[in-house]
């Protein structure tokens, strides 16, 4: 059973990186199991999934935040500032 485990856990990651995943469900749908076989063999809380769908969304987060930067598009200049401003900043721009 354990094997079994990895071999889920290993196409799971694989898939994660091949595809660009970001969802637990997304994942699911490449993996040759049924969602309750996911869910029992416990794969929905292995921290190399977790960690490789987190690097993943990172590294989205990270390229939008580029792209906003760089663009002259005035809402998402907006976007940027209001995530990266201070609690003072916050204020005074509501």
């Amino acid at each position: 059973m354990r094997h079994e485990y990895e071999d889920l856990e290993r196409m799971a990651i694989e898939a994660i990186e091949k595809h660009k995943l970001f969802f637990m469900d997304d994942v699911m749908a490449y993996l040759p199991c049924a969602r309750s076989t996911f869910y029992h063999k416990g794969l929905d809380k292995s921290d190399a999934i977790k960690d490789a769908i987190n690097k993943n969304r990172i590294l989205a987060k990270v390229g939008l935040r580029k792209e906003w930067r760089f663009s002259n598009n005035a809402a998402l200049q907006i976007a940027l500032y209001k995530i990266l401003a201070t609690e003072d900043e916050l204020q005074r721009l509501s």
